[in-house]
């Protein structure tokens, strides 16, 4: 049945991305973007264009994932990588006030949520704002909590993280570790590679020699995956 064979498309494509397969992933991407215009189905569309428009926001394709986005800024679909690419164009406000409208409307139990908390926590922290960040960090950790998904844990555990260190609180690199745990047993190496990302910049005051190995780690993830964005900061 070609319509729902294209629409499971787009969702495989969204695991390939989280396992780093992203050649396959846009392989996938590109057949169902492919049977939607030979046979229609517009929400199946937004869809597909929002996961290969993460895909381009994880390269650093930035102008490729705002022409994917083009029209459907509105659609809930695509309102976390909408979101992802104005907090990346250094636009936080928008971000989070596109984000809070979108969770209050949203299922409190959805785990579609789960990224646009963790958007939000890093929105509220580019604008200075950490209390407003450490209540969308509370948001998220009790999503992980209600739904017990352990990827959800991780992305928690992060956040709790960045805000802790915001706040100069001493759990900071601790909370990082338990999240970096968490994607390495789940094989997600772009988070992998972020969270020690993450650590290198917690570690840089006092354990220097750490935070170098970190930063290593972290930029040959990123050079693997094709995340260039990511590799230039972290070199």
């Amino acid at each position: 049945y070609t319509p729902v064979l294209a629409w499971c498309r787009s969702i495989y494509a969204r695991v390939l991305i989280v396992m780093g397969e992203w050649e396959r992933a846009e392989r996938e991407l590109m057949r169902a973007l492919q049977t939607y215009d030979d046979r229609g189905g517009i929400v199946g569309r937004v869809v597909a264009l929002a996961r290969l428009a993460e895909l381009r926001l994880r390269q650093g394709r930035l102008e490729d994932a705002a022409r994917l986005l083009e029209g459907h800024e509105d659609h809930p679909v695509a309102l976390a990588a909408v979101a992802k690419l104005r907090l990346l164009r250094g636009d936080p406000a928008t971000a989070a006030a596109l984000l809070e409208r979108r969770l209050e409307a949203a299922p409190p139990d959805s785990a579609a949520t789960a990224e646009l908390w963790s958007l939000l926590v890093r929105a509220r922290l580019a604008q200075g704002d950490v209390a407003a960040a450490g209540r969308a960090s509370e948001g998220l950790a009790a999503l992980a909590m209600r739904l017990r998904h352990e990827n959800l844990r991780g992305l928690a555990e992060l956040a709790h993280a960045e805000v802790a260190q915001a706040r100069g609180e001493p759990d900071a690199v601790g909370r990082a570790e338990a999240a970096l745990e968490t994607f390495s047993d789940l094989r997600m190496p772009f988070e992998q590679a972020e969270v020690r990302l993450r650590l290198a910049q917690f570690l840089t005051e006092g354990r220097s020699e750490l935070a170098i190995e970190e930063a290593r780690h972290a930029l040959r993830g990123f050079e693997q995956l094709g995340a260039a964005r990511e590799a230039n900061e972290t070199a």
